[in-house]
């Protein structure tokens, strides 16, 4: 046991199922919307990932949780937020048509790779709480979500033959790629891995779905600081969505207090 009586973080009660379960579905978020893109383009994938906004309430509800009427209003505004950000004007007919039902491969797969990232958020707020150390359970399911990856990579070398390896990616001998993937996997990889399963502890999957669906503000915002990149009012206008989705969702608001003088 260490100091205070808590036993190490492998021998916690769950801990090692815990952590591959989440590298599964993290896994899945990722190699589905991966494989969804060689069967239908960028923007309609775009588009679909985004219901995971919608999703992650719908499968808290499934499991017995009750989303609150400002969580389900915040996931609707935090929904119309990232679509008005991610889908450009070119693409508003496509995404149109996505939602319409003209869904082939490509698109269930991206679907099927935001039901899973809507299971991962779901499944990492429930683990949190049971007090499992961060830390450590974040690093192994790197590990396993590692392992995970490698099967995929043996399988792509069987199928392009051991002496083709190397166009699987053009740019594998370039030493300044290597260095911007082990960053990023290090500050936007592991550290926001570590600060999400800290955070849910007390932030429940729906709002916590809201308030990461802020991603492409944050892209923008960064974009505009280093890249001198403008701001368009699409922008802005996505911006303020996600920002009143957060806000409503989080219960600052008298939001209950709002549906009953409505009534």
């Amino acid at each position: 046991l260490r100091r205070g009586g808590t036993p190490p973080p492998g021998e916690q009660p769950g801990f090692w199922r815990a952590a591959a379960e989440l590298a599964v579905w993290n896994f899945g978020a990722q190699g589905m919307l991966n494989a969804g893109l060689l069967f239908t383009d960028a923007t309609r994938a775009s588009f679909l990932t985004q219901t995971s906004v919608v999703l992650t309430p719908v499968v808290s509800a499934l499991a017995g949780e009750r989303p609150t009427p400002a969580v389900w209003v915040g996931c609707a505004l935090a929904l119309v937020g990232v679509v008005v950000l991610s889908v450009s004007d070119s693409g508003a007919a496509m995404a149109s048509h996505a939602a319409a039902g003209g869904l082939n491969l490509g698109d269930l797969l991206c679907l099927g790779g935001s039901l899973s990232w809507s299971m991962y958020i779901f499944r990492v707020g429930r683990i949190a709480r049971r007090g499992l150390a961060a830390g450590p359970l974040q690093a192994w399911k790197n590990v396993f979500l590692t392992l995970l990856y490698g099967v995929w990579l043996l399988v792509d070398v069987a199928r392009v033959g051991p002496g083709q390896v190397y166009t699987l990616w053009a740019g594998w001998s370039n030493a300044v790629a290597w260095l911007l993937l082990a960053a990023s996997a290090v500050f936007p990889g592991t550290l926001a891995d570590y600060l999400q399963n800290r955070g849910q502890k007390s932030v429940n999957a729906s709002e916590a779905n809201v308030i990461l669906s802020a991603e492409p503000l944050w892209a923008a915002l960064l974009s505009s600081i280093f890249l001198s990149e403008v701001l368009s009012i699409k922008a802005w206008i996505g911006g303020c969505f996600i920002i009143a989705a957060a806000v409503i969702s989080s219960g600052i608001l008298p939001f209950h207090k709002l549906t009953k003088l409505a009534e």
